[in-house]
């Protein structure tokens, strides 16, 4: 069992997590937040902390640890942020824990399995809070409290706190900032998220946490399209705005993406970071399936575009793709194109009942990626594959690679965008895809930056190149 406590304040957030271990460990290790101001433990023989590792031994079944910390606002949506509108000065306030976030604001073990019953306490912050979770009526002027319906994993956890304006259609709702003018492409964007939840709905024969409120979160600047939570998943303004089909149709797509993560992502959730693939790739297959019903032909020009990908990256060690950039690393459409393939093998009901069928029997739990197969009746398979070369010229690097190096300052979800943008901006040639590969093979590369260019550098060598035994 997990209670975080968070009280938001202007500078920082005080924050509390009390765990209530379910069962003897001989180890356990945590992630705690970078400053730690008290620990508390009990049928624990020893707890040592290093940095933001806390390490404990002997834990005995109903173990407990109480960890409180201060945590200071990342610049960005990773982890536990605070922005000032600079329109009209209110402030706001976003956690995710998602991409490594979690590790920022909450004690956690690492790794995607440690689900437990959560409840989530919030106090500060004004006007609206949402998070992960059931809100629970609260006596008086106390916390604004939240309880988990199924065991949530660290990653899982989010929450904004702030003056939103809110706007309400069936099952969805959408929380905005108040300076954010509301018009035509507001009705639009709801009215897409509305179908898209009722498309996902019918497609799985009911809501996922029992009829918990479907909200999203509008905000300014995060460096994705969109980010899921359970019950409280977090929007680019980006999608507002739409020019033509293809905007319109990559919105749906990423829509009902989000939306399909709440049965696939989580309310079964992958039991391992190596796992993480097979869901990613099953949110897309059934993002892509909504577009084509919702919008017909008008989606097929980006749905073509989508489904065009290289092979998957095969990252050098010690690159670990946990904190940043995890998604594309693991291969949404790669692996989307496999279960189209099975669901055409199958047929579209079989398929369905059979996802369905894992839903039901894992609910609250976790999934490998054979088990997911295994629930199609089907033999895994894994995309194509391949190792980047190694190229290392530390000479050269110096000069050319600086402007990647430079990213390792900021958080890692920053760093992806940055790099992205930084290499597609590049000039084509061998000299760029060289610069690239040498950066991230360096060893002193940020886990961010090598995942980012891994991604970017894999479609443009082919299969072809040193395959990793991979197959489509």
């Amino acid at each position: 069992m997990r209670t975080l406590r968070l009280a938001l304040s202007e500078l920082h957030a005080a924050t509390t997590t009390e765990l209530v271990v379910d069962r003897a460990r001989e180890h356990l290790t945590l992630h705690v937040p970078d400053v730690v101001d008290d620990i508390e433990t009990s049928k624990i023989e020893a707890a040592e902390v290093s940095g933001n590792i806390l390490r404990l031994e002997g834990v005995e079944a109903g173990a407990r640890v109480v960890v409180a910390g201060r945590v200071p606002y990342s610049p960005r949506v990773h982890g536990l942020s605070r922005w000032v509108d600079p329109v009209d000065g209110l402030a706001y306030v976003v956690a995710s824990g998602a991409l490594g976030g979690a590790a920022r604001f909450v004690a956690a073990e690492d790794g995607p399995d440690d689900r437990m019953a959560t409840t989530i306490a919030v106090s500060g912050g004004g006007g609206t809070t949402v998070a992960t979770g059931d809100p629970v009526e609260s006596p008086g002027a106390g916390p604004r409290r939240f309880m988990s319906r199924i065991p949530l994993a660290g990653h899982q956890l989010g929450l904004a706190a702030g003056p939103w304006r809110s706007i309400t259609d069936g099952p969805v709702r959408l929380l905005a900032r108040q300076s954010l003018a509301y018009g035509d492409d507001f009705s639009a964007l709801v009215d897409d998220s509305r179908r898209a939840h009722a498309w996902m709905a019918a497609w799985f024969a009911g809501s996922p946490l029992g009829g918990t409120a479907y909200t999203q979160v509008l905000l300014p600047d995060p460096p994705w399209l969109a980010m899921e939570h359970p019950g409280c998943v977090l929007v680019s303004e980006r999608l507002l705005e739409v020019r033509d089909d293809v905007d319109r149709a990559r919105r749906v797509a990423v829509l009902a993406h989000e939306v399909a993560h709440q049965w696939l992502g989580n309310l079964v959730s992958p039991r391992c970071w190596s796992d993480v693939g097979v869901f990613e790739g099953l949110a897309e297959l059934l993002g892509q399936l909504a577009c084509e019903a919702l919008l017909g032909p008008a989606g097929a020009a980006y749905l073509e575009r989508r489904r065009t990908a290289g092979p998957l990256a095969v990252l050098p060690s010690p690159a670990d793709a946990r904190t940043a950039g995890l998604a594309e690393v693991a291969g949404p459409v790669q692996h989307a194109e496999l279960f189209r393939a099975a669901r055409d093998k199958l047929g579209g009901a079989i398929f369905r009942a059979r996802l369905r069928a894992l839903c039901r029997a894992r609910a609250g739990s976790t999934a490998s990626a054979e088990e997911v197969w295994a629930a199609l009746g089907l033999a895994a398979r894994t995309p194509v594959a391949v190792d980047l070369p190694m190229v290392m010229d530390p000479e050269g690097r110096r000069g050319r690679a600086r402007r990647w190096d430079a990213m390792g300052e900021l958080d890692p979800a920053t760093a992806v965008r940055r790099v992205r943008a930084t290499f597609r901006a590049s000039r084509p040639g061998p000299g760029r895809v060289r610069d690239a590969l040498a950066v991230v093979h360096d060893p002193r590369t940020p886990p961010a930056v090598t995942a980012a260019l891994g991604a970017e550098v894999a479609p443009l060598l082919g299969p072809s190149l040193s395959p990793s035994g991979g197959h489509g």
